[in-house]
C-alpha cells in the first residue's frame, strides 16, 4: 500500500476527530441543543472507526473484536450526523423521531448480525478499506446489506439537510455564516460518500485521505451551524440606533 493508506492518515483523522468530539460536548455543554448531542456521537464514532483502521494497517489485519466495534462505527457514523443535521433543520418533531426508529432498527438488526455471524478468518487476515467482507456473503446479502440500509439513506438526509439550510439562509446576510456551514456540510458528504465508494469498488488509495478531508468538512461545517445567536445578535445590533449618532441625527 501506498502512503496515503498507510496507517498515519487514520491515525491523524481518529485524534483529530477526537478533539473535535470533545469541542463538541464542550458545546452540548454550554447550549443543551439534542442535536449537539447526535453530532458528539458521530463524531466519537468517526474517531473510534478511523483509530480502528489505524490499528488493522499496524497489525496488518483485524481481530474479530475491532472489526465488529469498527463495523457497527463506521457504518452508523453518518446515521448518526444526519439524526443531528434532521434535529437541527425540521421543523416538525415527526421527522426526526421517524427517522430514528428507522435508523434504530437498522442498527439492532445489523448489530445482531455483526456479533452473531461467523467471521471469515481469512478476510479478517487481509486489510480491507472500509470493507465488511469478514461478515462473509455479498454487499446484498445479510448482515452486510444492513449497513447500506443505514449509510445510504444517511448520505441523503445529510446532503437534504445542507440543501435545505443553504436555501433558507441564502439570502439572509446575517445568517450567511449558516449558508456557508452548510456550504461545507454538503461537501464533506460529498467527499466522504466518495471515498467510501471507490474503496468498496476496489480503489483504496485515496481513502484515507478523503477520510481526513471529510472530517475537517463536518467539523468546520457543524461547529458554525450549531446556533443561530451569531445571526441573531446581527439583527438585533442593526435594529439598535448608536446612541451618538441618534442625538446628533434626531434634529
Amino acid at each position: 500500500m501506498g502512503a496515503l493508506s498507510s496507517w498515519v492518515l487514520p491515525l491523524v483523522t481518529g485524534l483529530v476527530v477526537a478533539v473535535f468530539t470533545i469541542l463538541l460536548f464542550l458545546q452540548w455543554r454550554a447550549r443543551r441543543k439534542v442535536h449537539q448531542l447526535w453530532w458528539m456521537a458521530g463524531f466519537g464514532m468517526y474517531s473510534i472507526a478511523a483509530l480502528f483502521e489505524a490499528a488493522m494497517q499496524l497489525s496488518h489485519g483485524w481481530t474479530a473484536s475491532n472489526f465488529r466495534l469498527y463495523a457497527l462505527a463506521s457504518a452508523s457514523l453518518v446515521a448518526v450526523l444526519a439524526q443531528g443535521s434532521l434535529a437541527l433543520v425540521s421543523r416538525k418533531p415527526i421527522w426526526p423521531r421517524v427517522y430514528l426508529a428507522y435508523n434504530a432498527a437498522c442498527f439492532t438488526i445489523f448489530a445482531f448480525g455483526v456479533y452473531t455471524t461467523p467471521l471469515v478468518a481469512a478476510e479478517l487476515a487481509a486489510p480491507k478499506l472500509s470493507s465488511y467482507a469478514a461478515l462473509g456473503g455479498t454487499a446484498l446479502t445479510y448482515p452486510r446489506v444492513m449497513s447500506l440500509l443505514l449509510t445510504i439513506p444517511a448520505t441523503f438526509v445529510l446532503l437534504g439537510c445542507a440543501i435545505v439550510s443553504i436555501l433558507r439562509f441564502v439570502r439572509k446576510k446575517e445568517f450567511a455564516y449558516r449558508m456557508w456551514a452548510n456550504v461545507l456540510i454538503a461537501a464533506a458528504t460529498i467527499v466522504i460518500a466518495s471515498g467510501g465508494g471507490m474503496a468498496k469498488a476496489g480503489k483504496t488509495a485515496l481513502f484515507y485521505l478523503t477520510e481526513l478531508v471529510a472530517a475537517l468538512l463536518f467539523f468546520g461545517g457543524f461547529l458554525l451551524a450549531g446556533t443561530l445567536k451569531q445571526g441573531a445578535d446581527k439583527i438585533r445590533e442593526s435594529r439598535t440606533p448608536d446612541s451618538s449618532g441618534d442625538s446628533e441625527g434626531s434634529a
